[in-house]
């Protein structure tokens, strides 16, 4: 029985089952796919992902189309969440006007294209992860939007502070769901590289928004810089009764 919940990824199917049988009914049924892969857990502040083959070619990189925007990547070294696609439309949508953006965790560009690509931004991504970094500079070409954005590989922490510029935006597009202090680990550096009237957005996970925003109100006490909360929105479902959360902070320190 084929699972109601897979992952395309261009060519590339990734289920949650290792059953064999079921990857090759799958490619017996869905011609635009050429491989099934087993994805399991994505482990680690790199995100590395588990894949295992399970039918097909065995064939790891694969380019993906989202929001008219190219992607290549390899499944085994580099996860891909298409679960945010609305969510990189709407940081599209509020971008009007050239703009100096910093992305802290760019991964592979899922909204550094879009960000470079579809509006008139500068964007500066940073990654710790050496394989994001690689595949991020090949979109960059790809989308032909290698003269707008400025690839830093190493800490957020270090890193955004040392550029030694402050920002229009910052884009805070990563949490860790087994880690306590998560994304609230970077909002010290994200606070004190954005502009006065910036905007940040704050990805993070919890089972209600408010233990979030609490936690924001007092990380931004420590660091004196006023905030206000513009947007707040869910954008799914992680786990028993924990949901993936973004919050458009406006800063006034």
């Amino acid at each position: 029985m084929i699972p109601k919940s897979f992952q395309a990824l261009g060519e590339i199917c990734l289920v949650k089952t290792k059953d064999r049988k079921i990857a090759k009914e799958i490619l017996q049924k869905h011609s635009r796919f050429r491989s099934v892969y087993y994805s399991g857990k994505i482990s680690g502040s790199k995100r590395v992902p588990n894949v295992q083959w399970l039918a097909g070619q065995k064939k790891t990189i694969t380019v993906v189309r989202e929001n008219g925007c190219d992607f290549v990547l390899d499944i085994s070294k580099i996860m891909f969440s298409k679960g945010n696609q609305e969510e990189k439309r709407q940081i599209v949508k509020q971008i009007k006007k050239t703009e100096d953006v910093l992305d802290m965790f760019a991964g592979i560009g899922y909204f550094t294209i879009p960000m470079a690509k579809l509006t008139l931004a500068n964007v500066w991504a940073i990654d710790i992860n050496p394989n994001s970094i690689d595949f991020l500079k090949q979109n960059l070409k790809l989308n032909k939007v290698e003269d707008k954005v400025v690839v830093i590989q190493g800490d957020s922490n270090i890193e955004a502070l040392a550029i030694g510029k402050k920002f229009d935006r910052v884009h805070m597009g990563y949490f860790d769901i087994h880690s306590k202090s998560g994304t609230y680990t970077f909002l010290p550096t994200a606070l004190n590289v954005c502009k006065k009237n910036g905007v940040i957005h704050f990805h993070e996970v919890a089972e209600k928004i408010e233990t979030i925003e609490e936690q924001i109100r007092i990380i931004s006490k420590q660091e004196k810089v006023k905030i206000k909360v513009l947007n707040k929105r869910k954008v799914k479902a992680y786990g028993i009764r924990k949901w993936h959360w973004v919050l458009d902070l406006k800063t006034n320190s």
